[in-house]
């Protein structure tokens, strides 16, 4: 009776903190996607498809973490309900479904569903901030305002897609529609949170709206807003332009944008000022981001294989320090976000070799299968020492006190994320 009770507070605190499903559902799927490399690499499997890898890593892995981290965190930051069980059931079927459909080539279905997952978040975050618009002086941050463009942009390129499926657009469309969904989406979703979040978690962030009236906060407000959507412009110029063949270019006014956002919220910072591991860890991915980008510039005809600087350990080492946030504050166990220093320096290392690998990989053609089976058995072992970390955390039964306690603890590191405080384990 006692195992049924800590099992229905799991999932009642599951569908209240969706992280605790769609993080480890990330993990999963991320492993789906990368091992097809090592097992055909010791000829395991007689194929391999570069398209379902990406649509699986992009739309399966960091579709768990997006919706897991978003479901989470917004209706906090709305001071709004969480999600419901509908709405929870609704977005596991559509971010499985996606993936399964592609591995069964099923692809206009798939990305059917794809479609209708960022329709969903569109709807989730919608209910949440503007129905507490009228009786609630809680606004957004300006920065999550590129979570809109992100979804858009993925919705975009999948409609454009499907649509080149059906031999609808000429090539060009079909281009500039694989850059929208493959980079935009997730692109507009780490310069956005991560340029909110990351100098708050650093300790870097200077507030914008120190010392001023009312009025003239929301002209600063304002002001900001057109800032980030100027850069949310700058950013869909820079796919068009490289859809159409200037790659560098694209390339040039894509870095300049993430650069400038960056440096402006402090996220490329010299060096964090909060010395948790997590934080050095995700302080580093803003800086593979950056550099990821600006690589390609000087080496545009690698930049298949140099892409992977910004989604391995850009995106990668995010997803981590961020979800490792996540896990231990919301599970009661703050005090574990100062330790752990050699197991996240072990993940980063093989996360790296894995990078390094990676690109290695294109300049030895006759070890290119060698090399891809390696790198993915470094990334598979580091994302399972995360997942060990973690699980503890992630998976133990929560009583109803702990779980209020634990609601009461993000509540805290909310207000203080909106005060711009630094946060403090």
């Amino acid at each position: 009776m006692q195992a049924f009770s800590k099992q229905f507070h799991w999932c009642r605190a599951a569908i209240a903190e969706p992280y605790r499903v769609f993080f480890p559902l990330g993990v999963f799927w991320a492993f789906w996607g990368i091992s097809h490399w090592l097992f055909y690499a010791v000829h395991w499997i007689p194929q391999y498809s570069m398209q379902l890898h990406s649509h699986i890593q992009i739309h399966a892995y960091m579709g768990c973490f997006i919706t897991g981290f978003l479901l989470t965190a917004m209706p906090r930051f709305a001071s709004a309900r969480s999600a419901s069980p509908v709405e929870f059931l609704i977005f596991f079927i559509l971010v499985n479904a996606a993936p399964v459909l592609y591995m069964c080539q099923a692809w206009i279905a798939g990305r059917i569903c794809f479609a209708s997952w960022l329709l969903m978040l569109a709807f989730f975050a919608g209910r949440r901030f503007f129905a507490k618009k009228k009786d609630s002086n809680i606004q957004p941050p300006v920065e999550f305002v590129w979570i809109p463009a992100g979804l858009l942009a993925g919705l975009a390129g999948t409609l454009l897609l499907i649509g080149s499926d059906l031999n609808w657009f000429p090539p060009p469309v079909n281009k500039i529609a694989k850059l929208l969904l493959e980079q935009g989406f997730l692109l507009s979703i780490v310069v956005g949170v991560g340029s909110f979040l990351g100098p708050r978690l650093m300790g870097t962030y200077r507030p914008l709206f120190t010392g001023m009236d009312v009025q003239a906060q929301k002209r600063r407000r304002r002001q900001s807003l057109a800032v980030q959507l100027a850069a949310i412009a700058g950013i869909a110029v820079s796919f068009v332009t490289e859809g159409l063949g200037l790659i560098r270019a694209g390339y040039f006014l894509r870095t300049a944008v993430i650069g400038f956002i960056y440096f402006r919220a402090h996220a490329l910072a010299v060096k964090p000022l909060m010395k948790e591991p997590f934080v050095r860890m995700l302080w580093l991915s803003f800086w593979m981001v950056f550099l990821g980008h600006a690589i390609i510039i000087f080496f545009p005809l690698y930049r298949a294989a140099l892409l992977h600087i910004a989604f391995i350990g850009g995106y990668g080492l995010m997803v981590f320090a961020v979800g490792l946030m996540v896990i231990f504050s919301h599970g009661g166990q703050t005090q574990r976000l100062k330790a752990h220093a050699v197991f996240l320096s072990v993940i980063s290392a093989l996360i790296g070799t894995a990078l390094i690998l990676r690109i290695a990989a294109v300049y030895y053609s006759e070890l290119f299968f060698v090399l891809l089976g390696t790198a993915a058995a470094s990334w598979l072992l580091g994302a399972g020492l995360w997942l060990y970390l973690v699980s503890n955390a992630l998976f133990s039964g929560v009583s109803s006190e702990e779980l209020e306690r634990c609601h009461e603890e993000a509540k805290q590191r909310v207000e203080s994320l909106r005060s711009g405080k630094p946060l403090k384990s």
